[in-house]
């Protein structure tokens, strides 16, 4: 097996890595711009989700208080809310 030429190695890199270097704080802030415009739709999203959750909860509540669907069927679906709502959450996790 050929020896490895630490000097030579090194010399490659860096001149592979050099016109690179000088470019990275434009990337850096090229992928911060973009993360700012991300923020505000990700926080309707947010909100869109809640919003939606608290509605269904409230109708299910609702129907359960006005006896036109039972316990059972109030528990089962509430419970699906709630396991779909912590599966979110622990999935991004």
């Amino acid at each position: 097996m050929g020896k490895i030429n630490m000097d030579e190695d090194t010399k490659k890199i860096m001149d592979f890595i050099q016109p690179i270097v000088p470019h990275i704080p434009e990337i850096i802030n090229i992928y911060y711009k973009d993360r700012e415009k991300e923020i505000p739709l990700y926080r309707l999203k947010y909100w869109m989700h809640l919003t939606i959750m608290i509605f269904i909860i409230s109708s299910i509540s609702f129907l359960a208080y006005c006896k036109i669907i039972d316990g059972s069927a109030t528990v089962g679906i509430i419970g699906t809310m709630v396991g779909y709502v912590f599966g979110k959450l622990y999935s991004k996790n």
